[in-house]
């Protein structure tokens, strides 16, 4: 953190704590996570809803069913793709019942706000639009929306970055 952050080190270490191994290795994926692709997309998404344009916020929560531990630290980049075109056969894997059910209710969220710019409808959760609630849909097994879940950590990269 002293390499990367300098001066700032102890505010990033209290948004990207280590305490243990454990939590250590999840931290570094959490936070090489969020330089490559989490905190741009928080970043972008925020400018966007407070230009007043309807924003639609998602997180994908659900990991593979893979039994080789890829999936330890959380669900990678991109292995949404197969859940959003609900096509998992294409991929052999244990598909289990909540996958499929991700599946559908992620599937048919894209298909309605393809059809009418919002992703609700019959069938799917309620995915309150962003700019006025700050919710983020989670995609998971219960998929359901939520405040942001790692705020804090977006701000502080803001905040190494804006200088």
């Amino acid at each position: 953190m002293k390499k990367q952050f300098a001066d700032r080190a102890d505010a990033a270490l209290a948004v990207y704590p280590a305490t243990d191994d454990e939590q250590l290795l999840q931290t570094a994926a959490d936070l090489a996570s969020d330089m490559f692709i989490s905190y741009s997309t928080w970043k972008w998404i925020e400018v966007h809803a407070a230009s007043g344009a309807p924003v639609y916020r998602y997180r994908f929560d659900r990991v593979l069913p893979e039994p080789n531990g890829a999936n330890r630290y959380g669900a990678a980049h991109a292995v949404d793709i197969e859940y959003a075109f609900n096509v998992l056969d294409s991929k052999p894997a244990d598909w289990q019942p909540e996958d499929r059910e991700t599946a559908r209710v992620m599937a048919t969220c894209f298909a309605n706000f393809i059809k009418t710019g919002d992703p609700n409808g019959e069938g799917v959760p309620e995915w309150p639009e962003f700019g006025k609630t700050k919710k983020v849909m989670y995609l998971d097994a219960e998929s359901q929306a939520r405040p942001e879940q790692h705020q804090e950590r977006y701000e502080f990269l803001d905040s190494v970055t804006a200088r």
